[in-house]
């Protein structure tokens, strides 16, 4: 009766599959190929990206050039409209393919992120035309790869890579440019890996120095890490679509927990130097619990 079935579904997969394709086929032979530019058959067309606002203008951006003459290019299409002629950001000198595009939704304005130079630029490309601003970070952490996005406000937001020598180091790092002249940096990867492990370790090793766990404590310890586990999945399911909803200061969102490892710090500090035994536990347990509460209600809040 298994082969059967496994004969059936074999037949009925095979007699479909080229339906499918001949129907891909047709709604492909439909589309319409319209080029976006043109120019000498021997330079070379680069990389390119294209992004769609809220309007349903097309935004396209290419580098083309030969050798050491190229440029970064820039096109649109209303709907319903043309491709425009190709806008050169004039940045004869850029690195090929290190840029990106961006496209703020609800006005139509692109957003590129490139090189002139070594210097990693912002291009914006106003009613009026093209502004430039130069995304400045430090000298002991020269850019390379980035992404570029940007949020209702008009705030650009660009996470990259950024190479620290002596030695060499490659980290991640993010910016965001909010119109003023400073370009707001952070190294992330130490930020993240090293402040807040180093602290997890410490916890680590406090609840280790006297710890004894017998057979009896295995299942209330079980019992825990599941609360924990189930807690967290269901803040992580009930808040994620909210959270999503707009691009957050990152230097904030990376402050909050720092107001959870207070409490943890002031028990360990002062709460062992009083007492020994279960005192020191309950006032550890206490402040964290309401730590944990507050700053839950108190980060979902900003955060809407």
């Amino acid at each position: 009766m298994r082969s059967l079935r496994k004969m059936v579904c074999i037949l009925a997969v095979t007699l479909a599959l080229p339906m499918v394709v001949g129907m891909a086929y047709a709604q492909w032979d439909r589309a319409v190929l319209e080029p976006l530019t043109s120019g000498p058959d021997h330079d070379a067309l680069g990389r390119r990206a294209l992004e769609i606002d809220d309007s349903g203008t097309l935004h396209a951006i290419y580098s083309r050039g030969l050798g050491s003459s190229h440029d970064i290019y820039y096109v649109s299409k209303p709907p319903g409209g043309i491709w425009s002629a190709p806008e050169p950001l004039g940045s004869p000198d850029s690195a090929p393919g290190i840029w990106c595009l961006a496209v703020r939704k609800e006005t139509g304005e692109p957003y590129v992120t490139f090189f002139r130079g070594f210097d990693l630029t912002l291009g914006i490309r106003r009613a009026t035309g093209w502004e430039f601003h130069t995304l400045a970070t430090p000298p002991d952490f020269p850019p390379g790869k980035m992404a570029v996005t940007v949020d209702s406000d008009g705030y650009a937001h660009v996470a990259m890579v950024v190479r620290r020598e002596n030695p060499l180091v490659w980290q991640i790092a993010y910016g965001y440019w909010d119109g003023s002249p400073d370009f707001h940096f952070q190294v992330l990867q130490y930020s993240l890996l090293v402040h807040y492990g180093l602290f997890h370790a410490a916890y680590l090793a406090f609840l280790l120095s006297d710890a004894r766990v017998g057979r009896a404590d295995h299942l209330p310890l079980a019992a825990s890490i599941l609360a924990f586990f189930l807690n967290h999945a269901f803040s992580f399911r009930y808040n994620l679509e909210g959270d999503r909803q707009k691009v957050r200061n990152i230097g904030t969102l990376m402050f909050f927990p720092y107001a959870r490892i207070i409490p943890m710090h002031l028990t360990i500090i002062f709460g062992f130097g009083l007492a020994k035994g279960t005192v020191p536990l309950l006032i550890f347990l206490v402040l964290k619990t309401f730590a944990d509460l507050i700053m839950h209600a108190v980060e979902h809040a900003a955060l809407k």
